[in-house]
């Protein structure tokens, strides 16, 4: 009887190990996903090189239409130590009204492409994460548009939903990030969250 409970526990042990192996291994991973946007806009501070001023010099009587719009978000990366990851990540989002007087003026696409550091405490099947980048972020409104850095911070969470290879390699992941763009996209900040799905080598 005591054989067999050594057993089984060594048994659990191996098994046990072999899963975590699988889930804080290096690799390259991608990612697909979707994203809400939360704007946090300050209409009144955007540089010119958008075109807003133009229907209000003064910027006294504009105002955001819609605080949330969806898109979508790209990312892939590799896993260069149980504990980090380096990745690129492509996000959009459509048309944030600007009203005037009561009446759109115009919408807001803002996207962005980021550079990310991730650190995972934890390499189990509940992997959460801090995460920093830098990038370029576009925004656009009527024709016009401008490009500048940006700053990124993030927390998320993967979760590996199996155990058994090949179907350890796919994860899904959640994420609530906010962006802080700068120079000529100054104050079109953005929350964010975003779900999605990746495959990891």
């Amino acid at each position: 009887m005591l054989r067999r409970a050594l057993t089984a526990i060594a048994l659990l042990a191996l098994t046990t190990g072999a899963s975590a192996q699988e889930f804080d291994r290096t690799g390259a991973y991608i990612g697909v996903g979707g994203v809400i946007g939360i704007e946090d806009f300050n209409v009144d501070q955007v540089p010119n090189s958008l075109g807003i001023e133009k229907f209000d010099p003064n910027r006294s009587q504009l105002d955001m239409g819609d605080t949330g719009m969806g898109g979508v978000d790209f990312r892939a990366g590799y896993r260069f130590h149980a504990n980090v990851a380096g990745e690129l990540n492509y996000f959009w989002v459509d048309s944030y009204n600007v009203n005037f007087q009561g009446s759109k003026a115009g919408s807001i696409d803002l996207q962005g492409l980021t550079a990310n550091v991730k650190a995972y405490p934890l390499t189990g099947q509940f992997q959460p994460y801090l995460l920093g980048g830098v990038g370029l972020a576009r925004g656009e409104f009527e024709g016009n548009s401008s490009t500048d850095l940006t700053w990124k911070a993030a927390a998320g969470i993967d979760l590996y939903p199996f155990t058994d290879a090949p179907k350890a390699h796919w994860a899904l992941y959640f994420e609530g990030s906010y962006l802080l763009p700068q120079g000529d996209v100054e104050d079109l900040n953005l929350w964010s969250c975003t779900m999605g799905v990746k495959y990891r080598f």
